[in-house]
């Protein structure tokens, strides 16, 4: 969209078609170089995926253009919160395997800890706790390594007692074989962040069987035919010079406009 193309003070949401887990940048313009916040009105933007998850949340505060990549049809964005490094305990030196963790937390970032202990001692091995992230709606990806064939247990808590979803956002969690946060077939948990104070899930440290590879079940994230299209949907509060705001989307490395 163009600057000039909106006319009013508004809440534009605008739905867009992009192929499937491509890495788009999307920019936002101002022609008068004052952004859309924070003299003439508190604007924002952001881009939720088709699922209905956040994955930007913004405000308008920039001069003459702003930008953010994101990957179409993926909860994630590219830029993930960093964390401080999680409390750990010695963990036994058999051979080590690599886990990856991908929390997408709610707009109470700060009310969300985890960790990862075993299952049969219960000692803690990895531990981040309430108030290490803080970054509304953020999104961490962690990687860890424990041995293999070791069972553990995954726990998430919540100081608020409303977990990570609904009510304040769409938060979930997934942990994967190794470092591959693409690969479905090796996710070994999955699940929504609807719980209340706490909830837990055991786990083998390894890959997942080979059956559980082929599954396309909703846990498993499912196959996305090559060449598919994701919906994408942007939301923007403009301020009161919305006349001045222009946005579009380019592929990442800038060499095709895709909206």
């Amino acid at each position: 969209r163009k600057p000039g193309f909106y006319k009013e003070t508004d809440l534009v949401v605008e739905n867009v078609q992009i192929p499937e887990g491509t890495e788009v940048l999307l920019t936002i313009t101002d022609s008068q170089g004052d952004g859309m916040c924070c003299e003439n009105g508190n604007g924002y933007y952001q881009v939720y995926d088709e699922k209905g998850s956040l994955i930007l949340d913004k405000s308008g505060d920039f001069s003459d253009s702003t930008s953010f990549k994101f990957v179409a049809g993926d909860l994630k964005s590219l830029a993930p919160t960093l964390s401080s490094p999680p409390t750990t305990s010695p963990r036994p030196s058999d051979d080590q395997f690599t886990l990856t963790i991908v929390m997408q937390f709610d707009q109470w970032s700060s009310e969300t800890g985890f960790s990862i202990s075993s299952t049969d001692s219960g000692t803690v091995y990895y531990d981040w706790p309430a108030g290490t992230f803080y970054e509304p709606f953020g999104l961490s990806v962690e990687q860890i390594q424990l041995p293999l064939g070791m069972d553990v247990t995954f726990t998430v808590t919540d100081t608020g007692g409303d977990g990570m979803c609904c009510l304040y956002g769409d938060g979930s969690f997934k942990i994967f074989a190794g470092e591959d946060i693409e690969d479905n077939s090796a996710i070994l948990v999955s699940d929504s962040g609807d719980f209340e104070k706490e909830t837990s899930v055991s786990f083998t440290v390894g890959y997942p069987e080979e059956s559980s590879k082929n599954s396309t079940s909703t846990a498993a994230g499912g196959t996305t035919p090559i060449g598919g299209k994701a919906k994408a949907t942007v939301v923007m509060q403009l301020d009161k010079y919305s006349a001045e705001t222009g946005w579009f989307i380019l592929s990442s490395d800038g060499a095709t406009t895709v909206i």
